[in-house]
């Protein structure tokens, strides 16, 4: 797969359009019209994930394999357990991959494909949250209850949500998720059909986060395998000031080129 890993000006007009347009309709309740449930295995460092099929403790190569868990609904009925699409691994800083940190707009063309005879669609990715937790229980001595969102190398953001229960096999355990946002564009015709939002999640028996954390921290890498959980939503409705705000983006960026025709 061909991936985009610089941004011309034309780009960064796309990821500014997609991330308005997201951020627009955040504050309305939208309607779903379609979920799927997906499973895989991926190696995880502080600022990559490499999904399977990868080679330990190697760079991110730039695409793995997902695999759908159970039948899709609605939007998704096309696709049944078992059936593979292609998804792009991350990285903060980019390379072989765009780069995909948190809590900025960001464009990942093809970030999730499925291409399973009557469902053609590509997510693009344009936005990766925040993880939802603070850091003070992140290098505390491991409880029942805790929750971490952990620091990041800097200027960077971390996704991940972290939390430790007990589990009455293994002990104390822990989870960690990270959600992310985009639109859902129909291959066949290149439009936007839906926007999506998705959380994956991963869980760690017998392990609190702070062992996963350690590990991580000093280099290293967990892997582990992950659930996920997609929605195909509305596309938003973009409020008049945000219009306005997108128009004078793309005003301001026809004069720019203008200029520099001129140069």
């Amino acid at each position: 797969m061909r991936l985009l890993t610089k941004s011309t000006p034309a780009q960064l007009m796309m990821q500014l359009a997609a991330f308005l347009v997201v951020t627009a309709g955040m504050a309305q309740a939208i309607p779903i019209y379609g979920t799927i449930s997906l499973g895989g295995t991926a190696e995880v460092t502080q600022t990559t994930i490499d999904f399977a099929p990868f080679v330990p403790g190697a760079a991110v190569d730039g695409t793995g394999q997902v695999v759908a868990t159970g039948p899709g609904a609605g939007a998704f009925s096309p696709l049944v357990f078992g059936d593979q699409g292609a998804i792009v691994d991350r990285t903060v800083a980019g390379g072989i991959v765009p780069p995909q940190p948190a809590g900025v707009p960001i464009f990942v063309l093809n970030w999730l494909t499925f291409t399973n005879g009557a469902f053609r669609y590509a997510l693009d990715l344009t936005f990766i949250d925040i993880g939802a937790y603070g850091s003070a229980d992140c290098t505390t001595a491991p409880a029942n209850g805790q929750t971490c969102t952990p620091s990041a190398p800097a200027p960077f953001q971390s996704p991940y949500s972290l939390s430790n229960f007990f589990d009455s096999t293994s002990g104390l355990s822990s989870n960690a998720n990270f959600s992310v946002r985009g639109f859902m564009r129909n291959l066949d015709t290149g439009l936007n059909d839906y926007a999506f939002n998705g959380v994956f999640g991963a869980e760690f028996l017998g392990q609190p986060y702070q062992s996963v954390l350690a590990t991580v921290t000093a280099g290293g890498s967990v892997v582990a395998s992950y659930s996920a959980t997609i929605n195909a939503t509305a596309i938003p409705e973009p409020s008049t000031g945000l219009l306005t705000l997108l128009g004078a983006g793309f005003v301001a960026f026809g004069v720019m080129r203008r200029r520099r025709n001129r140069a």
